[in-house]
């Protein structure tokens, strides 16, 4: 009897250390990098919906199967993708009438402002991609797995001309559901391609730090 009594309190103590190791056992965060997939001839921001390379951008492949439902859009306000979001909403978000009278920033009147809105939803080169990293204590593999993928645009204000309100992902596009989009995309632009850029710059960023 004594013995059991003696083990007990031993017993309780690894089983609670090993109940805590399965607990720490893997941490895991997401978060978002910013990738850019201009190509040498390509200009940072072309004519609004628009490109100078005979190739589809990567954020034009995407808008036109989001037109064509062969993807969903989630909106980009967080990290689990919980809310999906229409194209007509979001072109409600992206397009401004050029009817509506913009404001200078001296406080001048203009009819015609591109820079309001979201000009470039279908022509930017910049891309988002929201990374989940694992790291599993007992094994020591770090992995790193992409959630979603969207373009990184700049939202200008509606009635300022040209005054930047966010620098944000425009929607998040199931990185499964991209997949096929991405491929077609790369098969143009094989040098340019999104593993090596997420590389680079998380290399990149390693060594700064």
């Amino acid at each position: 009897m004594k013995a059991i009594y003696i083990l007990l309190p031993v017993l309780l103590l690894f089983g609670f250390v090993s109940i805590g190791q399965n607990h720490a056992k893997e941490r895991s965060f997401r978060e978002v990098k910013v990738l850019d997939l201009s190509g040498p001839e390509e200009v940072s921001q072309p004519e609004p919906g628009k490109h100078k390379l005979e190739n589809p951008l990567f954020a034009e492949l995407l808008w036109d199967a989001l037109e064509h439902d062969h993807i969903q859009a989630y909106k980009a306000t967080g990290d689990q993708l919980d809310s999906t979001i229409s194209v007509t909403d979001l072109l409600k978000w992206a397009i401004v009438p050029d009817t509506i009278p913009a404001q200078t920033e001296d406080g001048g009147i203009i009819m015609d402002c591109m820079a309001r809105g979201i000009p470039h939803y279908r022509s930017t080169t910049q891309i988002a991609l929201l990374l989940q990293w694992s790291y599993d204590s007992h094994s020591g593999e770090t992995t790193i797995k992409p959630i979603a993928i969207g373009p990184f645009v700049k939202v200008y204000d509606r009635v300022v001309c040209g005054k930047v309100l966010a620098v944000r992902p425009m929607y998040w596009v199931r990185y499964d559901d991209a997949r096929r989009f991405l491929a077609e995309y790369e098969a143009e632009e094989p040098i340019n391609n999104l593993s090596i850029n997420l590389w680079e710059r998380h290399f990149s960023e390693t060594n700064k730090n």
